[in-house]
């Protein structure tokens, strides 16, 4: 028996044919995973990863918490600014965040059933609030999801991982 506890380790899968084919494959609640546990400023992050999350944020099944993440996780690096990471592609980047605000402006998301942790709720308030470039107001920050997410895979390290066994 070992005396350290493998629980926390994850395994990484497998990607063939890239994020975004991956992502293709899955469920909301992935998609709402990936959108959880991405980070855009991540040395390992890819332009792969921005094309996986334009993807989810047009898919008519994602959740409105889900595309409030996904705005979230861009403005925390900076995607539409000139610090945006260069493995982004700016014009990309900032056009992303544009059309993503947008959206969520619009009422574009009409699926509303996944909960938003006190932990997300903070993130959202952090990026979004105030008069800066992609700004909600607060009404705009929520949503009316009450169900918790269940993805069959995690999120770490801008990859799918196995999820660990539950004790």
């Amino acid at each position: 028996m070992s005396a350290i506890d493998h629980s926390g380790f994850v395994t990484a899968l497998p990607l063939h044919q890239g994020l975004l084919d991956w992502t293709r494959r899955q469920s909301r609640d992935t998609w709402h995973e990936i959108a959880r546990r991405s980070d855009f400023a991540s040395p390992s992050a890819t332009i792969d990863l921005l094309l996986a999350l334009h993807w989810i944020s047009h898919q008519p099944a994602c959740d409105r918490a889900t595309a409030l993440l996904i705005l979230t996780r861009a403005a925390e690096a900076g995607l539409h600014t000139k610090d945006c990471p260069a493995q982004m592609v700016a014009q990309a980047a900032k056009a992303f965040c544009k059309g993503l605000h947008n959206a969520l402006i619009s009422d574009c998301f009409i699926q509303e059933t996944l909960f938003l942790t006190e932990d997300d709720l903070a993130a959202i308030d952090t990026q979004l609030s105030g008069d800066g470039p992609l700004a909600l107001p607060e009404f705009r920050r929520r949503t009316a999801g009450m169900l918790a997410h269940r993805p069959a895979y995690g999120f770490a390290f801008q990859r799918p991982v196995m999820l660990p066994l539950a004790a």
